[in-house]
């Protein structure tokens, strides 16, 4: 099916599997770690004394916490006695950090004492102290305020249902994303969770959105032992309604898929029109799910091609450095009489000759492989008016073992 060839163009053919984002999950937390590290490694950089423990904000930590108690774990103990002997004066940020994150693993909270807060507010306390006593205080302010950030967007991602709660069947993960998309917290949607992304990452998120989309709505128009793929790219798009991708992969996807659909819909006018006219002049009903079937035929034959001639273009503009301009070119083309406009303005903007003419060449193919299904100057797609258009079709149905053939001359 035509569908299903310009999903294979648009590389949206494969089916997602969760596998994709379980990676995702497990280098991306790797990664955060990874950075943390490295930005403490800085902070080092930036102070050669080392980290010089204010030994009064240490007792007002405790004090606050209520630390000072028989019930304390002697780890947490043992480790307050050595800052205050200053025995971890000097020493680099990174190890202390790694020191209080031991302690933490093995240590739990009890009813009355929050101590995994009590050791994140050491942790802050050793991170100001580096800025305060650094060879650069700005520069360090600027570093630790850009590793606290980077760790907030992470979080943000990793407690999300496709982060570190990601579970279930792919039917489920499909309507978590969804969920995502639609989520009016913007602590919580798609464009909070994509700043903790780098842009493979989000690269991989939006084909996963758009791919998951997209075998939602696929409609089989064959029979289970030989089936045939059709795309309901108004479900699809209304499905992805409050979706912006936020890769350029996925951006360029969408606007091939939302022309797709706006040409698709418009079509579907014109063609509705033509089999009850048919209808008529051969003095008989069809039925209407018989039309419906002949519709979707006609309707995916013609705006297939448009399809593989819009993505040509595409590619072109890439190579020719355009693409900016066929953007705004192909930008909320809603009629078949538009794209036709816009294609030819965008060809004569091309400049490099071999482009020029590789464009031409793919305008002639579509015009070739569409001619069987346009004929004569008042079809639609040379009118302005949709209400001008006028059919000089003739067409001929046959129903063979129950699947609809659709034969146009």
């Amino acid at each position: 099916m035509q569908d299903e060839a310009i999903l294979k163009e648009l590389n949206l053919n494969n089916i997602s599997k969760a596998d994709e984002l379980y990676t995702l999950r497990d280098t991306r937390a790797k990664r955060a770690y990874e950075e943390f590290g490295k930005g403490l490694e800085e902070l080092d950089k930036l102070n050669q004394k080392g980290v010089v423990i204010d030994k009064q904000a240490l007792d007002d930590i405790a004090e606050n916490y209520g630390i000072y108690s028989e019930a304390t774990p002697a780890k947490i103990k043992e480790f307050m006695n050595e800052a205050r002997r200053g025995d971890l004066d000097g020493k680099s940020v990174k190890e202390i950090y790694d020191r209080i994150d031991a302690i933490g693993k093995k240590i739990k909270d009890s009813s009355s004492h929050n101590y995994k807060g009590f050791l994140n507010s050491l942790k802050d306390e050793f991170l100001e102290s580096m800025v305060r006593n650094s060879d650069n205080p700005q520069l360090a302010r600027n570093t630790l305020e850009k590793i606290r950030k980077d760790y907030v967007d992470f979080k943000t991602y990793d407690k999300s249902k496709i982060g570190e709660k990601l579970k279930g069947s792919e039917k489920q993960i499909t309507k978590e994303i969804e969920k995502l998309l639609n989520e009016t917290n913007p602590k919580k949607n798609y464009e909070a969770i994509t700043k903790g992304l780098n842009d493979d990452e989000i690269k991989t998120l939006d084909n996963q959105i758009i791919t998951r989309a997209l075998e939602k709505h696929k409609i089989n128009i064959g029979d289970n032992a030989n089936p045939k793929y059709i795309v309901n790219y108004k479900a699809f798009m209304d499905n992805l309604e409050n979706y912006k991708p936020k890769s350029k992969t996925g951006q360029e996807r969408m606007e091939v898929l939302r022309s797709i659909n706006n040409i698709r819909s418009n079509f579907e006018t014109i063609i509705d029109g033509i089999l009850n006219s048919k209808a008529k002049e051969l003095g008989y009903g069809i039925s209407s799910n018989f039309i419906e079937r002949a519709k979707t035929m006609l309707v995916n034959s013609f705006t297939d091609h448009i399809a593989f001639y819009f993505v040509r273009l595409l590619d072109i503009s890439k190579r020719a450095g355009t693409r900016i301009q066929m953007r705004r070119a192909f930008a909320n083309i809603n009629t078949l009489q538009g794209f036709n406009k816009s294609a030819k303005e965008f060809i004569s903007s091309i400049k490099d000759k071999t482009l020029k003419e590789e464009a031409i060449k793919a305008r002639k193919e579509f015009n070739s492989k569409t001619k069987g299904l346009i004929k004569g100057d008042n079809f639609f797609i040379d009118k302005a008016n949709p209400k001008e258009a006028k059919s000089d079709y003739t067409a001929k149905f046959n129903v063979e073992n129950g699947l609809m053939m659709c034969l146009v001359f």
